[in-house]
């Protein structure tokens, strides 16, 4: 930063220096920091976000996938795996949740979605998992 005055003026010149970003070691590994299902739910603070969460997750299970809890500091994820491959993560906030998944017709995720109701749910993000979690001819995940 650089000051430059003039007679009556004053200005401040800004110069980008570094532009990067590194996430901080705080020395806790994501293994150490996963939840349990429950903890994950119990983070809701809103019961009728959490009935909502419930119904989600009781849809994911119905599909098939497989879940794993995930977390890292505040992060509180369970993450959905068909078949080996991941179609879709849910996450809590406190009020509402979060739900990302993998666009194949893109070929990437898609960003998390802040959502309060399973009809949300259906409309966002289910149809692509239902489309993932859908065997190819050769038995694996159409991704």
């Amino acid at each position: 930063m650089s000051l430059l005055q003039t007679r009556e003026k004053k200005s401040l010149f800004f110069t980008k220096v570094l532009d990067t970003y590194q996430e901080v070691d705080d020395g806790i590994s994501d293994q150490e920091c996963t939840y349990s299902t429950q903890e994950i739910i119990d983070y809701l603070t809103d019961p009728s976000a959490k009935k909502e969460f419930e119904k989600v997750l009781a849809d994911l299970l119905a599909m098939g996938s497989e879940m794993r809890p995930w977390g890292s500091g505040k992060r509180r994820w369970l993450e959905f795996l068909y078949r080996g491959e991941e179609v879709a993560y849910i996450g809590t906030l406190h009020k509402a949740f979060k739900a990302q998944h993998y666009d194949p017709d893109a070929d990437e995720w898609v960003k998390p979605m802040v959502m309060m109701t399973y009809a949300e749910w259906e409309q966002r993000s289910k149809p692509w998992v239902t489309k993932l979690t859908k065997p190819t001819s050769e038995g694996s995940v159409a991704k």
